[in-house]
Order: structure tokens, then C-alpha cells, then sequence
């Protein structure tokens, strides 16, 4: 792996790294929802965050050495409809406006850990030199949506 490719790696993981002001803001830790709410202005708001880290990420896609891209794209399109729900992204309204409508999205809390997950393990798998499509596709796609489906289901019982 190249110099800048390692230095892309690093840029990606940093773009994951700046989902915790979400987190915090996500699970309401007090101290930091003050401070994102009357401090830092635009730059306190959950999406100022998602958008920065999508970003980042994909600088790593473009620039970084992975060994296979496939994970990385899912992990990125699926991770971004997930956290969009919780960030409110302006422009993917037409998504989250509907599907916070559906009861398995509407916990947001769930709904960030799954979405950041997904994006991690988009990012892991991506230096493996092999992996079946089928172990993506249920990683990255099928299992989250069925625990989102399975916890939200129980939770509404």
C-alpha cells in the first residue's frame, strides 16, 4: 500500500471518528447537546457532523488502498439512508420523511448504531482480499434492516 493510500485509510477512519458529537447528541448526554446547541452554531448540529464524516469517507474510497471496494460502496450507501434519518439531511428529505414514518426507524438511538455499524463494517471489510458477496450482502444489508425489523417490533409489544 502507497503513502497517500495509507494517508486516505486515515482519513476515512478519522470521517468515522467525527460520528461522536452524533452520538452524544443521539443519546443525549447533556454537556454536549448544550454545547452543540448553543455554542458551535451550525457546526452543532448532527447533520454538520454526518455530512463531514460521509465526506471523508468517501475520500478514502476514492483514494484509499482497499483491497475490495464492494463493502466499502454498501457500507456507504446503507450507513448514509440510516444516519440520514437521525441527522434530518436536508436534501435526502425525500427519504427520511417517509420512512420515519415506519415503526422500525423510528427509534433513533437504534437507528445510529445500526447505521454506524453498518459504515464500520463497510471500512473492515474492505482490507479483506476475499470475501463472498453473500456474507457482504447479509452483513451489510439483511441484518441490519432484520434487527432494526426485530427490535423495534418487540419494543412496540
Amino acid at each position: 500500500m502507497d503513502r497517500y493510500e495509507k494517508l486516505f485509510d486515515a482519513v476515512g477512519w478519522l470521517g468515522f471518528a467525527l460520528l461522536s458529537p452524533v452520538a452524544l447528541y443521539v443519546f443525549k448526554v447533556q454537556p454536549a447537546v448544550q454545547l452543540m446547541d448553543t455554542k458551535l452554531g451550525f457546526a452543532g448540529e448532527p447533520m454538520f457532523w454526518v455530512l463531514l464524516t460521509f465526506g471523508l469517507v468517501l475520500l478514502r474510497i476514492f483514494f484509499g488502498g482497499e483491497q475490495i471496494i464492494l463493502p466499502l460502496f454498501l457500507g456507504f450507501a446503507a450507513g448514509f439512508l440510516l444516519l440520514s434519518l437521525v441527522a434530518r439531511i436536508n436534501f435526502m428529505g425525500w427519504f427520511w420523511r417517509p420512512a420515519t414514518q415506519l415503526f422500525f426507524f423510528r427509534n433513533d438511538r437504534l437507528t445510529f448504531v445500526v447505521g454506524s455499524a453498518v459504515l464500520f463494517f463497510g471500512l473492515i471489510f474492505s482490507y479483506f482480499r476475499r470475501l463472498s458477496l453473500l456474507v457482504q450482502m447479509l452483513v451489510l444489508i439483511l441484518l441490519p434492516m432484520l434487527i432494526l425489523l426485530a427490535v423495534n417490533a418487540i419494543a412496540s409489544m
